[in-house]
């Protein structure tokens, strides 16, 4: 399957939130911290990102929100991954590992068709890039798993994307981030963003 949609990745180490006035566009900046909650909470501190739920109206959880651009999280056990940029972004991170029972809840028919010919590890893994992937998307339009993540589908015969329709209005491309023991994707609505991946390996660098 392939990696990405045609999108540009560099990667850097880096010291300070970026500024999300800069580089609108459609850059993306996509932040892998490997550094567990410390680093996360320096970082989304720095960025002063907020929270409010759509639903209850709590800010203790809810979709993360920026002045100045726009924000998405997620983790993959001691993984957090943030991802903002001056468009929409969504993303998503798991564990590289295998998890039962996905792919009865939450593909479509039409993603299980094409992954019925696959096997073992090898169907596995597709499914949890698949699984990812819909996250990914879901977090772009806003609305999370309250879309049922069965009724619409994720093609990649030359790149990861969502057709309008089900979930948004236009078409939703996703790329792949590479990250040693987790899948990772990021969902925008641009074919082939910069992506700059920086890692945190140095909390002091945060402060």
């Amino acid at each position: 399957m392939p990696s990405d949609g045609g999108s540009r990745i560099s990667t850097r180490r880096f010291s300070q939130p970026r500024n999300l006035h800069a580089g609108r566009g459609s850059a993306i900046d996509v932040h892998i911290d490997l550094c567990g909650q410390h680093a996360y909470a320096a970082l989304v501190g720095g960025l002063g990102v907020r929270r409010e739920c759509p639903d209850c109206g709590s800010i203790q959880h809810g979709r993360p929100t920026v002045d100045g651009g726009h924000i998405s999280i997620a983790h993959a056990g001691d993984l957090h991954v943030v991802a903002h940029g001056g468009e929409p972004v969504g993303v998503d991170a798991e564990p590289d590992r295998q998890v039962e029972g996905i792919d009865a809840v939450a593909l479509h028919r039409a993603e299980r068709a094409v992954l019925a010919s696959l096997e073992g590890v090898a169907r596995a893994a597709a499914i949890l890039q698949v699984w990812v992937a819909k996250e990914a998307a879901l977090k772009l339009t806003g609305t999370g798993l309250r879309t049922a993540p069965e009724t619409f589908v994720v093609r990649h015969p030359d790149g990861w994307y969502v057709e309008p329709g089900v979930i948004a209005t236009r078409r939703i491309y996703v790329h792949r981030i590479p990250a040693e023991g987790s899948v990772i994707m990021l969902a925008g609505y641009q074919p082939a963003p910069r992506l700059v991946v920086r890692r945190r390996n140095d909390p002091a660098n945060l402060e």
